[in-house]
């Protein structure tokens, strides 16, 4: 009976700490998802919500080792393995933009690691890829992830254009 007290207590601040994203009090609720984690830094379910409320306020960074942390506890969490790729890609995007390339391809290679089954996503990832090694002149492996991107997304035009562009033609 003290267990489920314990998971009642548990959900309970994290709807608190939830309603206060929707008081439009996004850095509230992350020291109120902070202090969570510091009683219980091993509940998954307080880690997934560190993670979002991480996601949510532009911590990416974060958001990405406290999702891999829950996968070392349970290496079948559902809801990290479904948005653990997407963050993932969404700051390698962020790092590209902001030039920092290497790292950037660190995180891409990472991300096509989390392979969620989206095709269409693993093809945008295979295409930032080769945006990347474009930009570091290694135009032969930009062609390679471009190839690898359209069996994934065999429709997408601007993934052939750039090859075709890359190609020559």
């Amino acid at each position: 009976m003290l267990f489920n007290r314990k998971k009642n207590v548990i959900e309970e601040r994290i709807e608190e700490a939830n309603a206060l994203f929707d008081e439009f009090k996004p850095e509230d609720a992350y020291q109120a998802f902070i202090k969570l984690e510091n009683e219980y830094p091993d509940n998954v379910n307080v880690l997934f919500a560190v993670a979002v409320a991480q996601n949510s306020t532009r911590r990416q960074k974060l958001a990405i080792e406290t999702l891999k942390k829950i996968l070392t506890i349970d290496k079948t969490h559902e809801d990290t393995l479904c948005i653990l790729p997407t963050v993932t890609y969404e700051y390698a995007v962020q790092l590209s933009e902001n030039d920092e390339k290497r790292l950037a391809k660190d995180y891409l290679l990472d991300f096509i690691k989390y392979d969620n089954g989206n095709k269409v996503d693993l093809a945008c990832g295979y295409k930032e890829l080769a945006s990347i090694e474009e930009s570091f002149g290694n135009i032969e492996k930009a062609k390679e992830y471009l190839k690898i991107a359209l069996t994934m997304d065999k429709d997408n035009k601007v993934i052939r254009e750039h090859l075709n562009t890359l190609n020559g033609s």
